[in-house]
């Protein structure tokens, strides 16, 4: 064994899939550049190795997972350690992942207001998109609620639902707890062996890395090319970059919060890291998240066995940033705004809890203190309300916007005059006085043929038609203006 520096450096599991991604990257754009459909064809002769390497470190995964938990939830000293231990996991990933989504409602804009498509190339684009990608089937909450219970685990191991896999492992590695220790400590035994001979299997996996990662990552190259949009890798760098910030901020966080020297935690984690980018999967990583937190990091195998297979689950960290930088590039690819001018309308459509009343009350100015408006352009009458002071906002909004809320019965307050209500609009936007301006609230209720006006000033019986007409003469005050 070479026990040189350099020997050193290349014994590290880390270090040599680094070495297979960057040579594979490298003879992929070297044989586009190139041009040779003969070396074209050997490398995609190739690609089946990898292919192979995926699958390899693919069936390890349910088997893994599934022993790891059980075992470490099987013992019954260790049962409540572990679900105490999953609880604390779960709260830190939600929290983590909310601190993603506003690192990247930060980031996104600032990091995606330099591109910009030409009309050709967004065409282009549009067109490739729509002849290559089916329309895909989202499943409803409740059917994502209802598969989390796996009718049948043997069906939920095989399709690699993994969320359904952890569920079934937790009940049935706290249902081992509570038995004898005479059929319980056996069985939990034979579930720790398993886990221990698929990490051995793991190992050997991991150590043709090289080969499955070159030959992944030339495979890359070769389907990407050099032909690429300059919107595509704009999109693709300012990704990366965010994705590497947010990366970043997790090392910190191991050192601060873990106090893990980032060496070390590099050293730990850099294989998954290259598994999953070679792969572009993170549960094909987890094989190697489990090797290095246990090999390198010493992290014993009861919080790793059920920390990671929840992390793999559910802490994708990458989901919140990657939402919204795709979404701003989807944006600006296909021409999306909500701009209205002079005599236009614009409508804006999605299902329940899509974001409707949440842009238009973001338009609006009528979002909580605490909440950001997040956009390229945000303009109303030609001016951008970011800019002004409070005072300058009120007279903007109170001129030039109004909102006719979904539900009437909130649109009004029961406990004031109704008159009053309608008269205040124009007393302080306008500056009109009272009287000016309640009979201006006359004139409008007149317009949309409310009879008896005078009767009817006080808020009494059924009050949806004065709803709905206050709502219209808030219409009409903005067709004044």
């Amino acid at each position: 064994m070479d026990s040189s520096p350099i020997g050193r450096l290349f014994q590290s599991p880390a270090v040599r899939a680094a070495v297979g991604l960057v040579l594979g990257l490298i003879v992929g754009i070297a044989i586009v550049s190139s041009g040779s459909a003969g070396a074209r064809t050997a490398a995609e002769t190739l690609e089946p190795i990898g292919t192979m390497w995926v699958n390899a470190i693919r069936m390890t995964i349910v088997p893994l997972v599934v022993s790891l938990l059980i075992a470490a939830l099987g013992a019954e000293s260790r049962s409540n350690v572990a679900g105490r231990l999953g609880v604390r996991a779960i709260v830190l990933f939600v929290v983590m992942l909310g601190g993603v989504a506003v690192l990247g409602i930060l980031l996104g804009p600032v990091v995606m207001g330099g591109l910009h498509i030409d009309p050709a190339s967004a065409a282009s684009l549009r067109a490739s998109a729509a002849s290559s990608t089916a329309q895909p089937t989202l499943p409803g909450f409740s059917s994502w609620l209802v598969a989390l219970v796996p009718a049948n685990p043997i069906k939920a191991a095989a399709d690699g639902a993994m969320l359904p896999m952890i569920v079934f492992a937790v009940v049935f590695g706290v249902a081992l707890s509570r038995l004898a220790p005479a059929v319980r400590v056996p069985t939990a035994a034979l579930f720790r062996g398993f886990a221990d001979a698929m990490l051995i299997l793991v190992k050997w996996v991991l150590a043709l890395a090289p080969i499955g990662v070159f030959v992944l990552a030339m495979g890359l190259a070769l389907h990407l090319g050099t032909n690429l949009a300059g919107a595509v890798v704009f999109f693709l760098v300012a990704h990366c970059a965010v994705l590497l910030v947010i990366g970043a901020l997790l090392y910190v966080a191991a050192r601060v919060g873990g106090g893990v020297p980032l060496g070390q935690f590099a050293r730990a984690t850099l294989p998954a890291q290259i598994v999953a980018l070679s792969t572009r999967s993170s549960v094909a990583a987890l094989p190697a998240m489990i090797d290095g937190a246990q090999r390198v990091l010493r992290i014993p195998s009861e919080v790793v066995g059920v920390v990671l297979p929840l992390g793999v689950s559910l802490f994708r960290v990458n989901t919140p940033a990657s939402w919204i930088i795709s979404g701003l590039f989807v944006g600006k690819l296909y021409g999306v705004s909500l701009s209205a001018g002079a005599g236009e309308i614009v409508g804006v459509v999605g299902e329940s809890g899509s974001g409707k009343t949440l842009t238009a009350m973001a338009i609006a100015d009528l979002l909580p203190p605490n909440a950001r408006v997040a956009a390229a352009r945000y303009e109303v009458c030609g001016r951008d309300p970011r800019d002004l002071s409070e005072a300058e906002r009120r007279r903007l909004f109170g001129r030039s916007l109004a909102i006719v809320y979904q539900d009437p019965m909130s649109s009004l307050n029961p406990a004031l005059r109704v008159g009053r209500q309608l008269s205040e609009v124009a007393e302080v936007h306008d500056g009109l006085p009272r009287a000016r301006a309640r009979q201006r609230s006359v004139d409008r209720l007149r317009s949309v043929r409310i009879a008896d006006l005078r009767g009817h000033w006080v808020h009494q019986g059924d009050p949806r038609p004065t709803a709905a007409d206050a709502t219209q003469a808030s219409f009409d005050h903005l067709l004044d203006h």
